[in-house]
Parts: C-alpha cells; structure tokens; sequence
C-alpha cells in the first residue's frame, strides 16, 4: 500500500474523525516525494475553510 498524504482516526465521538496531514508529496506514482516544511498545515486549513463553507451553507449532510 501506498503512502499517503493524510491519516485519519477514529474518535471517540463517532460524528468526529482526526485528520493528520504530512509534510510529504508524491509524483509519477509515487516514484519521487519530497517533504515540504508546513504543508500539513497548509492542507488542513484549506480542508477547515470548505468544510466551514460547506456547514455555513447548509450543504454538509453526511451520513455514516
């Protein structure tokens, strides 16, 4: 299995999920990856701001 970008966990609120972004990209498969200092933060703030756009207008129904 491949690595990937993210990690996600479980909580103990099961309408919640931990979210863990790397620092690292990946290219051609896989084949090259760097790390790229502050990334993971970069990500999760642009994940936070559509999830708060999508909750604000009314568009985020998820089921699980």
């Amino acid at each position: 299995m491949k690595e990937k970008a993210k990690q996600l966990f479980e909580c103990e609120n099961n309408d919640e999920i931990y979210v863990h972004y790397k620092n690292s990209a990946t290219a051609f498969n896989g084949i090259k990856k760097e790390e790229f200092e502050g990334k993971g933060v970069f990500n999760n703030t642009i994940t936070s701001l559509i999830f708060e756009y999508l909750e604000k207008n009314q568009e985020l129904r998820l089921t699980l």
